[in-house]
Formats: C-alpha cells, structure tokens, sequence
C-alpha cells in the first residue's frame, strides 16, 4: 500500500469521490445507486461517516457531505484505517460487481478525491479481486 502524506490540513467540507472503471461497471454502480440509495448511503453513513449529496455520471462521482466533525480527516486518514476502502468496497458489494465480474481478471477502478469546490484531486486505484474479496489501494 503506497501512502503519500497531504501537505495541508484536510478540511471537513463536502467531497468528490470519483470511481472510474469500464463504461459497463460505472453505469452499474451509478444505476444500484437509484436502485438501492437507502442501501449506499447507509454504507457511506457506517464507513465514511458521510452521506451522499449529489450522484452523477461519467466517472461515477458520489459528492458526501460529512456527518461528523472529524469525517473527511477519517476517511482519508489511510494510515490508521482504510475507511475509503471499505466504502468503495461497500458500494461495489452493493450492487452486486463481484457477481457480475466473477471468473474475470480483478477488477480496476481508479478513485480520485477531492473537495467539491476544488478541480486538484487526490487519487489511488482500489483493486477488487471478486476470488477472494481483497482490496488493496495503491
């Protein structure tokens, strides 16, 4: 796991996560989320303490906006949790990917982090293996 230290201090204020994968794997994810909002948000809510603002397509951006005073920091505090990974991880689960790309190479997704209101992301891949249900970041 590579870990790269963010010089300035992370703010609690409303994120960008963007996932981006095949066309076929972000349309799937960005359609469970008008399925299954309930199911995603409840996911956001337990592993990122934040909730979903905003949804859209391209990249699959999710905007969360933090339930707690600490949310962002924790979600990208990769050195003492994974709270990122398990969020993905989460919503991937939810709408069923590891189903959908089982008996394939491991799927790729590229996620990129940033304040909603600033176009200078942070990003790392997450590679979901849907054999053994692994997640690394890199």
């Amino acid at each position: 796991m590579n870990i790269s230290l963010i010089v300035d201090h992370v703010q609690n204020e409303v994120l960008a996560v963007a996932l981006s994968s095949s066309p076929n794997v972000e349309e799937t994810i960005y359609q469970g989320y008008n399925f299954s909002a309930t199911e995603m948000e409840e996911v956001t809510a337990s592993e990122a303490e934040m909730t979903i603002e905003k949804t859209l397509l391209g990249s699959v951006v999710f905007q969360l906006r933090p339930l707690t005073d600490q949310a962002a920091q924790n979600l990208l505090d990769a050195k003492t949790n994974n709270r990122l990974v398990k969020m993905v991880c989460g919503i991937l689960n939810q709408v069923k990917i590891p189903e959908m790309t089982s008996g394939s190479k491991p799927l790729e997704i590229k996620v990129q982090v940033c304040y909603a209101r600033s176009a200078k992301p942070n990003e790392g891949k997450v590679y979901i293996s849907s054999k053994n249900k692994d997640a690394k970041v890199s």
